[in-house]
């Protein structure tokens, strides 16, 4: 069988009780998703004059969240995407929703696999999803330390592969870093169900809103 694979940035987010809300709450929380996804990119220095799918190659429902897959050319935007939508996501609501959003986001990079499938649809497989959903599969201490980080349960996570990419594509210009108070954690790693190993840091800015990155090649095209 043929197939091409492409490396891009891949975010999962995780809504902490999903499964404890109402069907009711369930859909307005997955369509809320939808649309902050959708808002966040619009809001973000150099995308605003952009379609939604010239920047995201997939959006895949999880039961308690989703996976949002970047264009390859955007690789190395999800760490920006990753905190902006958590502190989108965790805003007050000022419709539908009835309570602000707990959420826990993981970004990687790495390979993800497009297929048609019997829908007709276009969705995804391979091991940089996998990856991503391992990430969230943290060991109880060092879940414990990402929480001790962030402050609270609201945690964004970057692997080691993502924070490269986005230092290669960004840069680490230090003035822009410090204005929204961006700071990461210790290397954290473990070795999931599978013995594979994960390397990760936990990664935090200012929660106040979303924040526009510094202008660079993938975003002033």
């Amino acid at each position: 069988m043929q197939y091409t694979e492409m490396t891009t940035d891949i975010i999962l987010i995780d809504v902490v009780g999903f499964s404890k809300l109402s069907n009711e709450q369930q859909l307005r929380t997955v369509l809320r998703l939808g649309e902050m996804v959708t808002a966040t990119l619009r809001n973000l220095t150099g995308l605003a004059l952009r379609e939604v799918p010239e920047i995201v190659r997939g959006f895949i429902p999880t039961g308690d969240g989703t996976y949002v897959i970047l264009q390859p050319k955007f690789g190395g935007f999800g760490i920006f995407l990753s905190l902006s939508l958590r502190n989108a996501l965790i805003e007050p609501p000022k419709r539908r929703t009835p309570q602000s959003l707990r959420v826990r986001i993981a970004a990687h990079t790495g390979t993800a696999i497009p297929f048609i499938d019997l829908t007709g649809k276009e969705n995804f497989v391979g091991d940089g999803l996998n990856d991503t959903a391992r990430l969230l599969s943290l060991p109880q201490e060092t879940q414990s330390a990402v929480m001790a980080f962030a402050e609270d349960d609201n945690f964004v996570i970057a692997s080691t592969a993502a924070l490269e990419l986005h230092g290669t594509v960004h840069g680490w210009e230090p003035s822009f870093y410090e204005a929204v108070r961006f700071r990461k954690s210790e290397l954290h790693h473990f070795n999931d169900k599978h013995g594979r190993a994960h390397e990760l840091h936990a990664i935090e800015c200012a929660r106040a809103a979303v924040f526009a990155p510094p202008r660079s090649d993938n975003t002033a095209k």
